[in-house]
């Protein structure tokens, strides 16, 4: 058996080292001796200072809150649309997209928040600080009186109390959350199950991210924060560098000599006498034969260049596009419509994993209030901020109608299904969806021999004519 060489026995980053070099030879390739360091996450006050005093970090959430939430949701059943028209005027009433967005913008800054959901039950009515720790039955009230938004730090789950009932939609989570509803004097906890809390969650984390956040997920400003600190330290350099753009320098003879002596008041009088003069009248009196005076400018080469990446890597690092950050135009490359069209795909994504569960659980507890209407098979979908793009649109439902009519002549589908899938709900629907209760209907004609009925939409009454003279001069 050979021995292993010299050189397979040095550590390494990867496949190839040199000796000679030092090409990954550890103490010789600084890359081989690079690892990830660790950083503390960020603290309570760091992240509110962030949000508060940080423009960018500041734009990026409320944007991102605002965005994610103005163009609203929709709410579509195959039941009744009436009760869902319903609901959601409920939720205009109730103001409730402004609620998801005042939950969302503390989750993005904190990395939580929840809702404390308070209704008119008969226990909530007598003490909510005692009786919000007993679970919200459905059918004990009528009504939510107020959804209390409250940030992370005032909202601390019990650890020591988590759901380990599988069939519970909030198995894993912890029972109850001691919540500090107001700050200042007289300030009281309300100990809330978990069955009234409504839970807002910023940027998703792993399992021991999650267990040492109490259940939340991390602040928008953790993996950015490098980026942030880079760009600020170099746009208050930057500040300096223009405050000292120029600088004065006298030039006078036996000026060391004078500066090292016991007695340097002369200097300091001829300065003083010099500045005093320029000061005044804007004139300076040298001393032709011993003295000279100019004005030397700091040069900048480069500063332009390397101010425009670090704006860059902010940019992308807040997932942000860089036109909307700075209010430029977009580089050559991009175009303010694509620059739009990402940036409404990033908050459609935020819409879809934040809003629509939150939205979700505030729709549960109104619907199960006393009185309520009744859906089933009810979901929510956000609406998009994309601007519309008819061309576009256009060119898909034509690819979409020739597909359709090869599923009908190939009998892969029936026109009643394409047309249910396509025109059904509010928004033309580009996935075909087979309802269960139409391909049943569908295959018992099949068997029976009878032709699929296609319910078509009646058209608009025909128009009445317009009154007009008559034979004999009256109006008809």
């Amino acid at each position: 058996m050979a021995k292993p060489s010299f050189l397979s026995l040095l550590p390494r980053g990867d496949g190839w080292s040199n000796l000679l070099s030092g090409l990954g030879v550890r103490n010789r390739d600084a890359s081989v001796s690079t690892v990830y360091a660790e950083r503390p996450p960020l603290g309570y006050n760091e992240q509110r200072w962030l949000y508060r005093q940080d423009w960018a970090c500041g734009r990026v959430v409320d944007d991102l809150a605002y965005d994610s939430t103005r163009a609203g949701c929709d709410l579509t059943t195959k039941d009744d649309g009436d009760a869902a028209q319903a609901v959601m005027q409920q939720w205009d009433d109730a103001q409730v997209m402004a609620i998801m967005e005042d939950g969302l913008r503390w989750a993005l800054v904190y990395g939580g928040s929840v809702g404390v959901v308070l209704t008119d039950d008969k226990v909530t009515t007598l003490d909510p600080g005692m009786a919000l720790s007993a679970p919200l039955i459905p059918g004990t009230y009528t009504r939510i009186t107020r959804v209390q938004i409250i940030e992370r730090t005032y909202a601390v789950p019990d650890m020591g109390s988590i759901d380990l009932d599988t069939r519970s939609p909030n198995y894993g989570l912890p029972l109850f959350y001691d919540c500090t509803p107001q700050l200042g004097a007289g300030t009281t906890t309300w100990r809330v199950h978990w069955t009234r809390i409504i839970r807002f969650l910023g940027v998703p984390v792993d399992s021991l991210t999650a267990v040492a956040n109490l259940s939340y997920a991390d602040s928008l400003f953790e993996r950015p924060f490098n980026a942030v600190r880079d760009h600020g330290a170099a746009t208050a350099s930057t500040a300096g560098i223009v405050q000292r753009f120029t600088q004065s320098i006298i030039k006078a003879q036996g000026l060391m000599a004078d500066l090292v002596s016991a007695d340097e008041s002369r200097v300091l009088s001829r300065l003083r006498a010099f500045n005093l003069g320029l000061g005044s009248s804007g004139i300076g009196v040298l001393d032709g034969e011993s003295e000279s005076f100019e004005m030397m400018g700091q040069p900048v080469n480069g500063l332009q260049g390397l101010l425009s990446e670090l704006r860059s890597e902010l940019a992308g690092s807040l997932n942000y596009p860089q036109s909307r950050l700075y209010g430029t135009a977009a580089g050559a490359l991009a175009s303010a419509e694509t620059d739009e069209r990402r940036w409404a795909s990033v908050v459609h994504a935020w819409a879809i994993s934040r809003v629509v569960p939150a939205l979700t659980r505030y729709t549960e507890i109104m619907l199960g209030a006393r009185g309520a209407v009744e859906l089933k098979d009810w979901r929510i979908k956000p609406k998009s901020i994309a601007p519309p793009d008819d061309k576009r649109d256009a060119e898909v439902r034509k690819i979409n109608a020739e597909t359709d009519v090869l599923y009908v002549q190939g009998g892969v589908l029936e026109p009643t299904e394409i047309r249910t899938s396509r025109f059904a709900g509010s928004d033309y629907g580009n996935n075909i969806t087979l309802d269960p209760d139409i391909t049943a209907a569908i295959e018992a004609n099949k068997a029976t021999g009878v032709a699929t009925e296609v319910q078509t939409p009646e058209g608009p009454a025909e128009p009445t004519p317009p009154a007009g003279p008559n034979d004999f001069g009256g109006v008809a």
